[in-house]
């Protein structure tokens, strides 16, 4: 997909070579060499876009066409074509503004769960009815609370880059097609709109003592979680390799009270 309209070129290749003796000729020749060269351009572009990894589209169409509905939302005299400026105002109004959007759809599309119990018979089929009440309660309450977060959940900066990124590769395509002769829009004002984004985006870990080394490779086991682990292999002490995994847990725990003080 291309949001990208090519330039119009008037290709004749059998055309035969125009004989420079005359000024009408040199014209024809001039327009004619313009033309190739036009046509050679959006045909490199084509390929590109066409050529570049899936998951490198997948990542940069969405992004493109909603840059597209900021544009036409807009009605810009200069339609698509990318500018900092532009970019600046489309992240402020649209992108960082209505923050996560694709979170929050995802769970609102999630099933609640719980809402379906099976009858049991005699004491333990009433016990059961009422945990699983129990439970179905509390996982609806969960959800409420976070879809309510989720809601209103800013984006990371580095998601907002990505978008930055989109953008940018639609401008690389249009100043290859000369149809853009606007500086590059990595500027000095994006760049500092984007470090900001960055900064409120490790005060605000701090303040909600997220973990910044969650989903990343020094990610870890939590306390509770070694607590859990503990407690099955102690219950299973047939297990394979119980006691070497409780006795390397444990140092595990030690290692982390050590650097917490």
């Amino acid at each position: 997909m291309t949001l990208l309209p090519l330039v119009s070129s008037q290709h004749t290749p059998s055309m035969p070579p125009a004989s420079p003796s005359s000024p009408e000729s040199m014209t024809t020749l001039a327009v004619r060499n313009a033309n190739d060269v036009q046509a050679a351009i959006n045909a490199a572009v084509a390929i590109g876009v066409q050529a570049r990894p899936k998951g490198t589209s997948s990542t940069y169409e969405p992004r493109q066409l909603r840059w597209k509905n900021f544009c036409d939302r807009r009605g810009f005299a200069d339609g698509l074509l990318v500018t900092e400026g532009k970019i600046l105002l489309w992240l402020q109004e649209d992108i960082v503004l209505n923050g996560n959007q694709s979170k929050k759809k995802r769970d609102d599309k999630t099933p609640a769960k719980g809402k379906k119990n099976k009858k049991g018979k005699g004491k333990k089929g009433k016990e059961k009815e009422t945990d699983d009440a129990a439970a179905a309660v509390e996982e609806e309450t969960e959800a409420a609370a976070a879809e309510a977060v989720v809601a209103n959940a800013p984006l990371a900066s580095k998601t907002i880059d990505g978008y930055i990124t989109a953008a940018v590769n639609l401008y690389s395509q249009q100043a290859s097609l000369g149809i853009n002769s606007a500086k590059h829009p990595r500027g000095d004002a994006l760049s500092s709109y984007l470090d900001s984004l960055k900064r409120d985006d490790r005060k605000r870990k701090r303040e909600n003592f997220e973990d910044r080394a969650a989903g990343t490779v020094q990610d870890g086991y939590t306390h509770e979680i070694f607590e859990r682990i503990n407690k099955y292999l102690l219950e299973n002490p047939t297990s394979t390799y119980a006691s070497r995994t409780r006795v390397t847990g444990r140092s595990s725990v030690r290692v982390l009270d050590s650097c917490a003080w």
